[in-house]
């Protein structure tokens, strides 16, 4: 199997920690708007426990990355003056690493480009060393999707691991139940993974599919409970059409398996024929475990196995779907039972495909 995303950013970020320059690999996360670039940053860094500290280069002057050259008080030098931010300085309470993700590095300027370039080579500010705990991210959008964007300088290109991201409805799955979207927004996008993301630069149209614009309608209508209602939201987010389809998934809303179902008895609460049903209870069950991870609560034994008893109900290709993503979705859950290692060992055929 190839390397996930997250494995990707793990490796990165081991080569910023090992302290030597010259192995220092920065990932910038390349792609259309709205593909949930920056999400995905923030989603590794709490899984990850880092500290999150997002520059938005758009907005960011170019003394604020390297600092001010001034005179010193009698003015018979040149000082320089740096900031604290980019050695990660006064970090929270509770965090031991910190990830600086600079934000639409296509926005920055040819300037403030050779400062980065700088810090990436060297991993020091004027002689300063860049803690080992401190990481560098970006990301930035495509020339093609003509948003404005800057060249990047070649001395820059040739110092960082470029990831074009591809819109891809699983990998997205896992950070929308951490973002509490409706499981049955979740359940509509993996039946119909081509309307995760339907930008297109020439088009006039006001509202258009992203991972964004999804996570957003797909959070906003769990404060309503009129299908006629969540449907008029979600067209002025994601356009006409994909409101239309959705509606007919909402409708799922109550042929779902409740989740204290589920929990108090796996071997008789209730399995689906129809897989847009079985999509929606996974998805509901993946915000419960995102939501669970994000209390601070353990899933415990007694969650775990009454929920690998359900998945082994199901039909093959959704029990292993269902049990990669619930992983996603809570990394406890490897931990909290030894039936894990067992459902891994029984479906070992189909968890490569």
């Amino acid at each position: 199997m190839s390397l996930s995303l997250y494995e990707k950013l793990d490796l990165a970020a081991a080569s910023q920690h090992s302290g030597d320059p010259q192995e220092s690999m920065p990932i910038c996360l390349g792609g259309g708007p709205g593909t949930g670039k920056t999400s995905v940053w923030r989603s590794w860094a709490e899984s990850r426990n880092y500290w999150l500290d997002p520059w938005g280069l758009s907005k960011t002057l170019t003394p604020d990355l390297g600092g001010m050259y001034m005179p010193n008080e009698d003015k018979s030098s040149i000082i320089h003056i740096r900031t604290g931010r980019i050695l990660g300085e006064n970090v929270p309470e509770g965090y031991n690493k910190v990830l600086i993700l600079f934000d639409e590095f296509d926005k920055a300027s040819p300037a403030q480009q050779g400062a980065l370039c700088a810090y990436i080579e060297g991993r020091n500010v004027d002689g300063v060393k860049i803690p080992d705990n401190v990481i560098f991210g970006f990301t930035m959008n495509r020339k093609e999707d003509q948003c404005g964007g800057n060249q990047i300088i070649h001395p820059m290109r040739n110092r960082m691991w470029y990831i074009d991201m591809a819109s891809d409805a699983e990998s997205w799955l896992p950070i929308a139940a951490k973002s509490g979207v409706h499981p049955l927004v979740m359940a509509f996008i993996k039946n119909n993974p081509r309307k995760l993301n339907q930008f297109d630069p020439k088009s006039k149209d006001m509202s258009y599919a992203t991972e964004r614009s999804w996570t957003k309608a797909g959070r906003m209508i769990n404060r309503l409970d009129d299908i006629n209602d969540m449907t008029d939201v979600v067209r002025g987010i994601v356009g006409d059409a994909n409101a239309l389809e959705l509606s007919g998934w909402l409708k799922l809303g109550g042929q779902m398996t409740p989740i204290g179902e589920i929990y108090d008895n796996p071997e008789e609460a209730g399995v689906p024929s129809q897989s847009d049903v079985t999509y929606a209870i996974i998805c509901n069950l993946m915000n419960d475990f995102s939501s669970i991870g994000k209390s601070g609560e353990e899933i415990g034994r007694d969650r775990a196995e009454a929920v690998i008893k359900y998945l082994r109900r199901m039909e093959d290709s959704f029990a292993v779907f269902g049990f990669r993503m619930l992983g996603e979705c809570n990394p406890d859950f490897k931990n909290s039972t030894e039936e894990w290692s067992k459902f891994r060992i029984d479906y070992s055929g189909l968890m490569s495909l």
